[in-house]
């Protein structure tokens, strides 16, 4: 337990794994309909609050989601599914199979459940296996995935990399699937430890993510001059009960590299949420 602790705390005032990025601040901007050096001198702004929040030291290792465990094992199962019919293939090829691999408990061969698979597999991934080399853009499951002692990510592309190729060096990818499927348990198993130690009885874990909230509401009205608030069609209409605004669209550009991909009416829930408690702290 100590080292459970111990990982949660250990993490740099900077974050390398979660930033605001050029690209990120140019989306904000465009959100906001805001020029975009307003945006990039608020930058330092940005950076602090991802930190002070919790979530620039890596949202994974602080608060697991129950969803972000769930993604992993689905992904798992994907994983394991897609390497039962490889080895199912290398059998009918004549390969030697793994001793503890079982012959009577394989699928039928068959290549295109096994590239029906890898496409499950991808989804599962968010990845195109086309574009495989860039790695997993959602960074809550890549940082999931990615060692937990050297964060460096070129191990875990490079996984990808050779899963990707199955059709053309199947042992590289069946190498790759057990490592990946070993990376899914040790995440599954870190993750629900450390959710078990940082997310208390009738709490949702969400302290990280409403500090990020209120510090984003306070630089939305700071950089529009407009005071908070969002959309809703109107009954009757084409967007009936339809959330949108500009509010919606900067926190959905901000919530990205975080990884909060959070519906517009999950993030409208979370914002009146918010507001309520300003409004009791004032009174």
């Amino acid at each position: 337990m100590l080292f459970l602790i111990n990982r949660i705390l250990a993490f740099p005032m900077v974050s390398d794994a979660i930033s605001y990025s050029g690209a990120v601040l140019a989306a904000i901007a465009g959100a906001l309909r805001v020029d975009l050096a307003e945006v990039v001198s608020r930058r330092h702004r940005f950076e602090e609050t991802l930190f002070w929040s919790g979530l620039g030291r890596s949202r994974s290792d602080l608060v697991p989601s129950t969803d972000l465990i769930t993604r992993v094992t689905k992904l798992q199962n994907s994983l394991a599914r897609f390497l039962r019919q490889a080895y199912a293939l290398a059998r009918r090829d004549g390969e030697d199979l793994p001793e503890h691999v079982d012959p009577a408990k394989l699928p039928t061969p068959s290549s295109s459940c096994h590239r029906s698979l890898a496409a499950s597999v991808f989804q599962c991934l968010g990845v195109d296996p086309a574009d495989a080399i860039d790695g997993i853009e959602d960074r809550a499951l890549s940082n999931a995935l990615t060692d937990r002692v050297d964060r460096d990510e070129q191990p875990l592309i490079a996984l990808i990399v050779s899963l990707a190729a199955f059709e053309h060096d199947r042992a590289g990818a069946i190498n790759a699937t057990r490592e990946l499927i070993d990376r899914c348990t040790r995440s599954i198993d870190t993750l629900t430890r450390i959710r078990g130690l940082t997310v208390q009885a009738g709490h949702h874990g969400d302290g990280q993510i409403n500090s990020w909230l209120d510090d984003m509401l306070g630089l939305y009205e700071e950089l529009t001059g407009k005071p908070v608030g969002m959309s809703v069609g109107a009954p009757g209409s084409d967007r009936a009960g339809e959330v949108s605004g500009r509010l919606i669209d900067f926190l959905v550009a901000a919530g990205k590299p975080v990884g909060l991909g959070f519906s517009p009416e999950a993030w409208r829930s979370r914002v009146r949420t918010a507001q309520r408690s300003t409004q009791q702290k004032q009174s």
